[in-house]
């Protein structure tokens, strides 16, 4: 068993992947040394291989039952908070898990896991109070994923080019994270109940609205040890890098020269270094986890991924 002294937590909804996902995602964080707690939601009938890989690192799985939501929507609900689609319903369901975890006493990790993966322990830093993170400065609340949903709901709030807050990464210790999950917990359940158009923004966005709702306008729900590092902070273990991507790959297409390009040409653009690791604005650093690095699949990232295995297979040795 693991050692019971180390009490970090990382927790994620993964419900619907293949075992690839699994592995990128798990395997990459216990082959970075992470030794404490790993909760992740998945699909009630997952399969016995999935099954027996989370178990044989030490997952704890919570199994996601689907009914129909108690309100007209166009997909499920899981069991536990059927008046919510999932994308809302998962905050509510990261602080059942933490609050049930008596030796999760360390600091959390609030995490997407389809597009995420890591490239060190996203611990070592060190975690001081609540800890959010910026995308690229090209990407504000002025864009339709939270503009839309927060006119939707508040029709004469003035909507500044602030820089957008990415809700898939949160981190913070355990009493801080508790405290902004019921914070999102508290939002997520007004708009629900506030009216129709609140409750019914199905836009994918929709939590990432309200994340940035609490930062930007309600910012006293928060705790008053909130950070917001920004993009590609060398001070900052998480680098969320998908509108770079973006950019980078319009910007190279408008020169012709992406179709040309390898993995180890990115190095000339500052996104890696010379063994192929994403790297923040220094151009050294490492972020311990890369958020979004899907959005590169205009160029191959399986360099990347073979590297970080081959960095793994050297650790456990």
């Amino acid at each position: 068993p693991l050692p019971t002294d180390v009490h970090s937590s990382v927790i994620g909804m993964a419900v619907g992947y293949k075992l690839e996902t699994y592995k990128r995602f798990v395997g990459s964080l216990r082959g970075n040394g992470l030794r404490g707690y790993i909760h992740l939601g998945i699909e009630w009938n997952a399969t016995n291989e999935i099954q027996h890989y989370l178990a044989s690192m030490h997952v704890t799985m919570h199994p996601i039952r689907w009914v129909e939501c108690t309100y007209p929507y166009k997909s499920q609900c899981a069991a536990h908070y059927p008046d919510l689609k999932v994308r809302w319903s998962r905050y509510h369901l990261a602080l059942d898990w933490l609050e049930d975890c008596s030796l999760c006493t360390g600091p959390v990790l609030l995490t997407d896991v389809r597009d995420v993966l890591f490239q060190g322990n996203p611990f070592d830093k060190g975690v001081k109070g609540l800890q959010l993170y910026a995308e690229h400065p090209y990407q504000t609340i002025q864009h339709r994923i939270t503009k839309k949903s927060l006119r939707k709901c508040f029709p004469s709030l003035q909507v500044d080019p602030l820089p957008m807050i990415c809700s898939g990464t949160t981190m913070g210790t355990r009493g801080v994270m508790m405290a902004y999950l019921e914070a999102m917990k508290s939002e997520l359940n007004d708009w629900t109940n506030r009216n129709e158009h609140c409750r019914r923004v199905n836009h994918p966005g929709g939590d990432q609205a309200i994340h940035n709702y609490l930062y930007y306008y309600q910012r006293d729900t928060l705790p008053s040890q909130t950070r917001v590092f920004g993009y590609r902070d060398p001070s900052s273990a998480i680098a969320t890098v998908g509108v770079w991507a973006k950019v980078l790959e319009r910007d190279l297409f408008d020169n012709t020269s992406a179709s040309q390009m390898q993995w180890d040409g990115l190095i000339k653009y500052n996104v890696t270094n010379t063994v192929g690791a994403f790297v923040q604005s220094d151009g050294v650093t490492e972020p311990a986890l890369v958020h979004q690095y899907d959005r590169f699949r205009w160029l191959s990232y399986e360099p990347w991924i073979e590297m970080i295995k081959e960095r793994q297979l050297k650790t456990a040795v």
